[in-house]
């Protein structure tokens, strides 16, 4: 496997209750990652080639007390390593940014009666709104590159176009994307994709060029979307990145994965997680838009640069 990018979930507080996600099913609610983990983590990302590193989860990593702490290891140690965050913008912390390469809004209505509707929790229109605005207001240099991303669901597709245009023109964007969902492998009812049919399928390519997700007790999925906890291929409390990967330690699980999504034999599987996941489907329209005119399976990491990954909305 080769692995250029990593998740690494440090937080799964989260001040939102969105309808699309299923943090309340998840079995690692209200957690921190401990720093000491953290440290081990990045060190073994740098030992196995990984440059960019996502600290996104389950959950808010602004919601993390020791977020900056976590940050400040990271860039002083590697500076060369690309550091993305993902958030509602409802809590920014400002002196983390900094720290930040990409940071990535999650913004899923104009309005305010359908953000609040979409969003749920704590999250407030006005605070996200405005906690947004601060950030695409400070000046080049320092300002990390911004994505605004847009889910469409039934209950802000009405508000789509307006969205779009609004930040289409909104100065100080770098990016905005429109997207259909997910199904969360099965946890969401995603609308618009329907039942799967196994006999179009196609394979993933998570489990031939992973971005891993690390779960904020160092166990280690080899998907993203992975809620249930079915893939994990390691622990990283117990061993390094580099025997997860390159060693025994999941090569037992990755090797039936791999076979399954080879042989697109989903259906009598024993991954249910996959079987129920629209990602082994066709998603080359998944990405309704984007100002960059990218294609489903690119993000760009930096202004410039670009990586294949499938694993982006």
């Amino acid at each position: 496997m080769e692995v250029r990018m990593i998740h690494i979930e440090i937080s799964t507080y989260c001040g939102a209750n969105c309808i699309m996600c299923p943090h309340h099913v998840y079995d690692y609610k209200g957690r921190i990652m401990d720093f000491d983990l953290l440290k081990k983590i990045v060190d073994n990302c740098a030992d196995v080639g990984i440059k960019h590193i996502v600290y996104s989860g389950i959950g808010d990593a602004f919601l993390d007390p020791g977020l900056i702490e976590k940050l400040k290891y990271t860039k002083s140690s590697y500076p060369y390593m690309s550091i993305v965050m993902s958030t509602t913008g409802h809590i920014i912390d400002f002196d983390a940014l900094k720290y930040v390469d990409i940071l990535k809004f999650s913004n899923y209505g104009i309005s305010k009666k359908v953000f609040e509707a979409v969003h749920r929790g704590s999250v407030d229109y006005d605070k996200a709104l405005s906690n947004i605005k601060k950030v695409l207001e400070m000046p080049d240099g320092v300002r990390p590159y911004t994505h605004m991303q847009f889910l469409v669901l039934e209950e802000n597709a009405a508000e789509v176009e307006q969205w779009k245009a609004y930040w289409d023109e909104h100065q100080g964007v770098d990016e905005i994307w429109i997207w259909k969902p997910v199904t969360w492998s099965g946890y969401y009812d995603t609308p618009g994709w329907g039942v799967i049919n196994y006999s179009e399928s196609i394979p993933c390519n998570r489990v031939f060029n992973p971005a891993l997700q690390v779960k904020v007790n160092g166990k280690v999925s080899i998907c993203c979307y992975d809620v249930g906890n079915e893939l994990i291929i390691g622990d990283l409390t117990q061993n390094s990145l580099d025997e997860i990967i390159f060693g025994g330690g999941g090569n037992s699980i990755v090797k039936k994965l791999q076979i399954v999504h080879k042989n697109r034999s989903f259906e009598n599987c024993e991954f249910e997680a996959c079987k129920k996941c629209d990602q082994i489907l066709n998603r080359e329209h998944a990405l309704i838009y984007s100002s960059q005119n990218r294609k489903t399976g690119a993000t760009a990491l930096r202004s410039g640069e670009e990586i294949r990954y499938s694993g982006l909305n």
